[in-house]
């Protein structure tokens, strides 16, 4: 019996040693959205190489122009600096955007879509970096 504990013991401290470092390798900033046409988040420091953005968006759809907005990772806090990737998500439900392997390092969010007057908002945008890909 003693022996079955000790070896279901040394079987969980493996598991958790193999598993808790990337778990652990994680960091998350929690945010909002509310833009008509463009605005630029916040610059951040990510820690890790792999970052991603989480958000359920929402936004009228009388009179809107378009369906999507584009959200663009960018490196430093520089207007009008290329970004380093982007995605175009719906503006209304839960989208999740991912970029691997762009490094740690400072980045900002930018966010654009058609100027038709629509404000996009979201109260849950998550924001994320961790060592491992997503």
């Amino acid at each position: 019996m003693k022996k079955k504990i000790i070896s279901t013991l040394l079987a969980v401290l493996v598991i958790a040693s193999v598993v808790a470092p990337s778990a652990l390798a994680a960091q998350t900033f929690n945010t909002t959205l509310n833009f008509t046409q463009s605005f630029s988040g916040q610059t951040r420091n990510y820690r890790y190489n792999h970052i991603r953005h989480l958000a359920t968006a929402s936004a009228p759809t009388a009179g809107a122009t378009g369906e999507n907005f584009s959200v663009a990772l960018v490196r430093g806090s520089v207007e009008g600096v290329p970004a380093v990737g982007f995605a175009n998500v719906p503006r209304n439900g839960a989208t999740m955007v991912r970029f691997n392997n762009v490094g740690s390092g400072n980045y900002h969010f930018r966010y654009t879509r058609s100027n038709d007057g629509i404000r996009i908002t979201s109260n849950d945008v998550v924001l994320q970096s961790r060592s491992t890909a997503w």
